[in-house]
């Protein structure tokens, strides 16, 4: 039978190396779509680590609670193809509103979940698609109703548990949402989707000290798209600002955290600009150069590195001469922003280097004739 089917058969423990097997159902889906041509046993050590799995009923089709022989599991082998060939009314029910949710036909849907609400014994993943169709139409209070009653179902199942966090999320509810996904993680694994969420809410709920278990459960994803690694940086950096923010003190903290959301950026220029353009902010210049080393060649301009340089000199207070004549140089070298042209004129004023600072007009006025009247403010009488 097994021969004659040829399914993509995948045998795991309940949790190893700190993963969960399910994660491996959820890659092994994205492989195989089709239900008829996947089988996923997963073994289980204990009555509560089986309750997860029976929870997760869309993802695992058998779970074997140990000890199992041999005989056993060829059993549960035969009985999955079986089922896959003889599928249950329930089961053909949700894999026609699949179909029909993945050709937009969502009232077809609707009304199919409607008509097995009446004819087929209650089970969460009809609210979950009843939820899922209700977050599709933007109606997020009607979504997590549905979540919330087949929670009332079973209160472990995968997908509404999954569906309720992210309609809370949408509704606003940061706080709750944060309570739930805590709950929901020491249960299963969060996938990378669940896991960006979770991130965000985390960051908006201002929960820091979680931020670096969440780190750890992003490092242990499999798959870590793109979208991901852009929230994760992001989530890391705006942590680190707020901490330091609030607390000078905890600025070894805080520098980690840059570190690893500049790493998970692929150290991006811009994302690393905004670490130092922060460190200069909290007069950090010390703690500049390791960022400074990270700028990938050709990847940021070097009168960007230039001017964010100056910044850091104008924090340090540098002698004025010397902060003159660099910028002088990076004026008549055209490699001055608007923050340099202006503090260059400002203490070249205060210095009484008024032949400098009209030179120096006469040049800004050249390059830029449209801001003539601004520039030429700083002649004073």
């Amino acid at each position: 039978m097994l021969e004659d089917k040829k399914p993509e058969v995948v045998f795991s423990e309940f949790e190893f190396d700190e993963h969960f097997g399910i994660e491996l159902s959820i890659l092994q889906k994205e492989f195989f779509p089709d239900l008829s041509q996947r089988i996923f046993l997963l073994f289980a050590d204990s009555g509560a680590e089986s309750s997860v799995a029976a929870a997760a009923e869309e993802e695992v089709d058998a779970y074997l609670l140990r000890p199992v022989s041999e005989i056993v599991v060829q059993e549960y082998l035969v009985k999955c193809v079986l089922q896959k060939m003889h599928p249950s009314d329930l089961t053909q029910t949700l894999g026609m509103v699949k179909k029909f949710i993945a050709n937009k036909e969502l009232e077809r849907a609707q009304t199919t979940l409607a008509f097995s609400q009446m004819t087929l014994t209650p089970h969460p993943a009809i609210h979950f698609y009843l939820g899922y169709l209700a977050q599709l139409a933007g109606k997020h209070r009607d979504a997590l109703r549905c979540f919330e009653e087949g929670l009332l179902v079973n209160p472990k199942h995968f997908k509404c548990m999954y569906g309720k966090f992210m309609s809370l999320y949408f509704l606003g509810r940061k706080h709750e949402a944060y309570r739930f996904v805590t709950e929901l993680r020491k249960i299963y694994p969060l996938t990378p989707e669940l896991l960006k969420y979770a991130f965000v809410v985390v960051v908006e709920t201002h929960n820091f000290d979680e931020i670096d278990q969440y780190y750890q459960l992003y490092l242990k994803q499999v798959r870590k798209p793109e979208s991901l690694k852009l929230i994760v940086s992001t989530a890391l950096l705006t942590c680190g600002k707020v901490i330091l923010r609030q607390d000078h003190k905890e600025i070894q903290r805080v520098l980690n955290l840059f570190v690893k959301g500049a790493v998970i950026s692929g150290k991006q220029g811009d994302f690393i600009e905004g670490i130092i353009q922060e460190l200069i902010l909290h007069n950090m210049t010390d703690h500049l150069n390791r960022f400074f080393d990270m700028f990938k060649e050709g990847e940021i301009s070097f009168k960007l590195i230039r001017s964010l340089r100056f910044k850091q000199w104008i924090k340090e207070r540098r002698d004025p001469h010397f902060l003159i004549n660099e910028g002088k140089r990076m004026i008549f070298e055209d490699h001055a922003d608007d923050f340099v042209i202006k503090e260059v004129l400002r203490i070249a004023k205060e210095q009484d280097k008024g032949t400098l600072v009209q030179s120096l007009v006469v040049r800004l006025i050249e390059n830029y004739p449209d801001r003539r009247q601004e520039y030429a403010e700083f002649l004073g009488d």
